[in-house]
């Protein structure tokens, strides 16, 4: 299985590795500008999907200062894409105002998942906006048939970044002819200027609150753009990514039922195109046989995808489906803690670091948390244990480089909670049991209209009033 490298010592897993992690997530914070670097400025989705999980967990103020400080600096306009929604890759300068103009899915997707979850846990309706606006996104411009693109360039044929930004004199005529009296106030507010922002022209950009009138202004902003040659597209469809965009469009579904709709057909679309005569492949060109068979990554995040599918529709094909993949994983690329990211001859160890985006390690770990609670088999949750025991030293001491799997320490300390209803009540509650406030939480199909709380071993409460469970569930930890 290529190179083995032994931990330094396992260290026990537990619950006050957070409070390392948030001393070193203040270390690295800008508290001007959200974020934790100085330039250039990376969002770090796992990072603030950890802040996340500690503020749910133990109302922590710093988490959430840390969380919804960046998540509204990221939105003012550059980093995120006012105009036709979406996030860039990253800010080149420490107030996500510059972006290099790449579009691509793995952050689009995890960011609209921690946008999601973030509305979900503060109501605010800014959140949702642009998680909607993000998926839009991708369905708009970078999906066809039902699945994903992995990018966007940077570039058109002008150079770098000419298909996003405007001279002033184009916005300023626009709005005079669309009768706006005040359009010299309007550039100003929309940061647009004579000498601009970027190379002489101008990123859309808001500093407070996005005012009303500019839900009018977008569309005339994206007639300009129309007229103009998009970013070159890269139209291969890849599993891992894909599988991240549609993990998060099945909570997006929670709060708007269309986008469940959307994820099942792209969901059901990449298992067509993806897995053939029981093979998984990493990636494909849009209508043509995928050749790479699939990494550890794909295993995971289709597999992750797959549960979240089973989770909000409760058909047991996913289910099938994710054992299926988890136990290819295990018997292709796991030994004894140690995972691979590619198997055969030439074996590469997998990153457990959350790099350009979240381990694909971490997230074996939560789907084999997810399915040795669903399916009551502890050997997944053992193989899940196994794997944060080897990496346990390093996750004590640094958990800033390791969010995901801290977060899956955490859960691991504190249990699953199961709610077992009928199947009508998952489709009919879906919001009301999305925004329950402990993060390890699953659904599962039961005989009764009751609500029924159980941990891993157990069922412990029981209720009829689906707004009590919420306060039923955070008493049991």
């Amino acid at each position: 299985m290529g190179q083995k490298e032994h931990p330094k010592e396992a260290t026990v897993l537990k619950e006050e590795f957070y409070k390392n992690f948030l001393l070193q997530a203040k270390n690295n914070y800008d508290a001007q500008n959200g974020g934790f670097s100085d330039k250039p400025k990376f969002p770090r989705a796992s990072t603030l999907d950890a802040l996340l999980v500690v503020a749910r967990l133990y109302n922590d103020a710093d988490a959430k200062t840390m969380l919804t400080n960046t998540l509204k600096n990221m939105i003012k306009g550059g980093m995120y894409d006012l105009v036709d929604g979406g996030f860039c890759r990253y800010s080149v300068d420490e107030k996500w105002l510059v972006p290099h103009f790449e579009k691509m899915l793995y952050d689009n997707a995890l960011l609209c998942g921690v946008y999601t979850k973030a509305y979900l846990l503060y109501e605010d309706k800014t959140y949702l906006h642009i998680a909607k606006e993000t998926a839009d996104f991708w369905y708009n411009f970078m999906s066809e048939d039902g699945l994903f693109y992995s990018a966007s360039d940077a570039d058109s044929e002008e150079g770098e970044g000419s298909y996003f930004v405007y001279t002033y004199d184009e916005v300023y005529t626009l709005l005079v002819q669309n009768g706006y009296e005040n359009a010299k106030e309007m550039c100003e507010t929309m940061h647009v200027t004579h000498h601009g922002n970027f190379e002489g022209k101008n990123i859309i950009r808001f500093e407070e609150e996005i005012p009303a009138w500019f839900s009018n202004v977008k569309p005339l902003l994206q007639k300009i753009r129309q007229k103009r040659d998009y970013p070159f597209t890269d139209k291969k469809v890849q599993t891992s990514w894909s599988g991240m965009m549609i993990n998060t469009l099945f909570l997006l579904g929670t709060v708007d039922s269309k986008y469940k709709e959307k994820a099942i057909k792209s969901l059901d679309k990449l298992l067509e195109t993806l897995f053939i005569d029981g093979k998984l492949y990493h990636t494909a060109l849009m209508h043509k046989k995928p050749k790479v068979e699939a990494f550890l990554e794909d295993y995971a995040f289709l597999s992750q995808a797959l549960l979240s599918a089973f989770k909000y529709t409760q058909n047991e094909m996913y289910l099938i489906h994710a054992q299926r993949f988890v136990n290819k994983a295990l018997e292709e690329f796991y030994d004894k803690g140690l995972w691979n990211f590619s198997s055969g001859e030439f074996a590469v160890k997998a990153e457990i670091t959350d790099t350009t985006y979240t381990s694909s390690v971490s997230i074996m770990i939560d789907v084999l948390q997810t399915l040795g609670t669903l399916l009551e088999d502890e050997k997944y949750t053992h193989f899940a244990f196994k794997t944060m025991e080897y990496n346990s030293y390093e996750l004590g001491r640094k958990p800033i480089y390791y969010p995901s799997m801290l977060i899956q320490a955490l859960r691991y300390v504190k249990g699953d909670r199961v709610i077992k209803t009928s199947e009508q009540n998952i489709y009919s509650y879906a919001y009301k049991l999305a925004k329950i406030k402990y993060p390890f939480t699953l659904l599962k199909r039961s005989e009764t209209d009751d609500f029924m709380i159980c941990g891993e071993k157990s069922c412990f409460a029981n209720t009829q009033d689906v707004d009590k469970i919420n306060q039923l569930v955070e008493q049991s930890f």
